[in-house]
Order: structure tokens, then sequence, then C-alpha cells
């Protein structure tokens, strides 16, 4: 999907290369806590905006809980997310935009995911969609955009990446 979504992008007159955005993996367990806290905040707001966060999957709810204490240990910085953030910054000040697929593997059987729990969710998660945590954790703008199906008739998607501010160029190449 990635490679089609270069094709559309190049013969549209765009310069695509092949490029790496840095990603170590020393990064990894706060871009993690940070996912997990987002999540604690998302259903924050939606008890303060009167809806019941009960209705809500218990992994789901675990998901949060497990935010809100990496929070109160103090393992989610505003330190470590700025630095994520100007790594990824670095990055874009050389691309315009980021091509990536959306998935990393074809779709998991949905059969059973209500009984698995919380662990088997967040490591299927990240291994399924790697792509899109670390562009949602820094805020920086993206579209995962269909690109047809793949050999077994599945729909794939490339990903839209763009520095903040790139709104406008993500859904200028998505409509491509």
């Amino acid at each position: 999907a990635a490679e089609r979504a270069a094709a559309l992008l190049m013969a549209a007159g765009h310069v695509v290369r092949p490029a790496e955005p840095p990603a170590p993996l020393a990064r990894a367990p706060q871009v993690l806590l940070a996912w997990m806290a987002g999540a604690a905040h998302d259903l924050d707001h939606v008890a303060r905006g009167g809806g019941d966060a009960s209705r809500v999957e218990a992994r789901t709810r675990r998901h949060a809980n497990a935010g809100r204490l990496a929070e109160r240990l103090g393992r989610v910085r505003a330190a470590d997310h700025e630095a994520w953030r100007a790594l990824q910054l670095a990055f874009f000040a050389e691309h315009d935009l980021l091509v990536t697929p959306t998935l990393a593997h074809a779709p998991l059987p949905a059969d059973g995911w209500p009984r698995r729990g919380w662990l088997a969710t967040v490591n299927a998660s990240t291994r399924f969609a790697p792509f899109a945590g670390g562009w949602n954790v820094a805020g920086f703008p993206a579209a995962s955009v269909p690109m047809g199906v793949d050999e077994a008739g599945l729909p794939v998607a490339a990903q839209l990446v763009g520095p903040p501010g790139g709104e406008a160029r993500v859904l200028a190449a998505a409509r491509l």
C-alpha cells in the first residue's frame, strides 16, 4: 500500500525517496506509556462530559488505569514527549511528507478478542498497527488512505504523515 501511494505521488510530480524517520527502541517505553496515559485522559474526558466510562470494555479501562499509574509514578514526562517530538521534527526538516503502511500485516481473526486480556490486546495492537502510535503521541497530522485490496481481497491502506501544521499537505496528498 505504501509503495502504491508513493507511485501515485511520483506520478503526480512529487519527489519520492526512501527514508526512515527516527524511531530509537530506547524511546519505545515512553511512547507506550504516553499512549496509555492518553487513553486515561480520553476516558476522563468522557466522564467529565457526562458519559458512562464504565461501559468501556474492561481491557480498555485497564489500559487507561495503567496510564494513570504511569503518570502517578512520574513515568509520563513532558520532557520525554518533547524529546520524541523533536526527533520527529528533525525528520520533517528534510521531508515534506512520510508515507508508511497503515498496518504491518493482514488483520487478525476477530473471534475471541473480548475474552482476551489487556496484555494480549496491547501486544497484538502494537504488532498489527505499529506505524500510527508514535505519530499520534507526537501529535503530528496523519491520515490512513485506502489503496485497494491485497492478494486475499482484503483492504489495504497507506498512512500519510506530515509535520505539525501540515494537515492541508496530508489531505492534498490523500486526495491523489
